[in-house]
């Protein structure tokens, strides 16, 4: 739909207003037209699966120019962290419209220079035995992703620290693997959201219970929060440090090598894209909703002084039940996900008694 034609439906919808010269079959098209549009604080919105539970509203992308400009941010920039077609088409789609979009998506991704230059191996699946989490914040994964280039503020590694119910992850740029500084980011991580009843952590015995004597001596606790990784726990992490390697990669390309200054962006830009294994992003099974990016930012919102606490409470309640909606959904989800990845796997070649060795970091 060209530029014009959006023109008219938003002076129709706000003024009533028709085009000079319009004739009795262009004002029924515009009238049906305006059904499944909208207008919020100055912006023409597209109304998906209008009267339905999953109606949801979609900034319209007004022009070529402004559809660029919003793939590049959702794919190209900091935030956007080069996802593939899938999971850059459904945060794009999800809250905004045009409609070539689907098509459009699928063209810029293959035509990204930097996603062709820096494309992920794809890997045979493996059988593995999932995890049960119920509520967020039950189990917490740690690991450390070393070796980086140093940065100007001396950052070498980062600390990642990964929930597995809601795969929500956090990620700390840190000068030294040392125990001290991974509890300084245990910390930090317990502070901002909470508790939680376990941490696996993949570094060895005698560095868990490091970490271990400090986290009990500052929160003054006795019970040890941090345990070694189990072999079926580790992959989730483990894919996760592989998937900010990656994205550093590509977003930082030609920043330099301080990768601490966009490490932030970096991980917004993960928590907000669907997760594969969820079906959602961890953003919004955290928050029940999905994260407003910075070209949604209306140009005219106005702040009205008479707002309700009730109306707030109202929205609250709906993100929670939301929320909890989702994490159910995401157990089904996961089931046949679990279900393909068996599928997929590769049968061990190994036997009983055979020598194993372990990678070392």
């Amino acid at each position: 739909m060209e530029t014009d034609k959006y023109e008219e439906l938003f002076n129709f919808i706000t003024k009533g207003e028709f085009p000079e010269h319009c004739n009795k079959h262009q004002r029924h098209v515009i009238t049906r037209r305006a059904g499944n549009f909208c207008v919020e604080d100055g912006q023409l919105f597209y109304i998906r699966h209008k009267g339905s539970a999953r109606e949801s509203k979609a900034k319209v992308a007004c022009g070529a120019s402004e559809a660029e400009a919003i793939f590049r941010e959702m794919h190209a920039g900091e935030t956007g962290v080069h996802c593939g077609q899938i999971k850059s088409r459904e945060a794009i789609s999800g809250r905004f419209y045009w409609p070539s979009m689907t098509n459009d998506i699928s063209k810029w991704v293959s035509e990204c220079t930097v996603c062709q230059r820096n494309k992920a191996e794809t890997k045979a699946g493996t059988d593995y035995k999932p995890v049960e989490i119920k509520r967020p914040f039950e189990l917490i994964g740690l690991d450390l992703i070393s070796g980086l280039v140093r940065t100007s503020q001396g950052n070498q590694h980062i600390c990642v620290l990964l929930d597995y119910c809601t795969r929500w992850a956090q990620a700390y740029p840190i000068k030294t693997n040392s125990a001290a500084e991974v509890t300084g980011c245990i910390l930090k991580f317990i502070y901002q959201f909470e508790v939680p009843q376990r941490i696996l952590a993949d570094q060895g015995k005698e560095f868990v219970n490091d970490i271990n004597t400090e986290v009990c001596r500052v929160l003054g606790i006795k019970k040890s929060l941090c345990v070694p990784y189990y072999p079926h726990t580790k992959r989730l992490v483990g894919r996760l440090k592989v998937t900010i390697q990656n994205t550093l990669t590509k977003v930082g390309y030609d920043k330099g090598s301080d990768w601490d200054l966009y490490l932030d962006a970096v991980m917004f830009g993960l928590r907000t894209k669907t997760h594969l294994a969820t079906g959602v992003s961890p953003y919004y099974l955290m928050f029940g909703r999905e994260a407003r990016y910075p070209s949604q930012v209306p140009e005219n919102f106005q702040v009205d002084g008479s707002i309700e606490e009730c109306l707030l409470m109202e929205e609250v309640a709906i993100d929670v039940q939301r929320q909890e909606e989702a994490l159910k959904a995401v157990q089904k989800h996961q089931e046949k996900a679990q279900q393909r990845q068996r599928s997929q796997a590769q049968p061990q070649s190994s036997q009983v008694g055979d020598m194993a060795g372990r990678k070392k970091k």
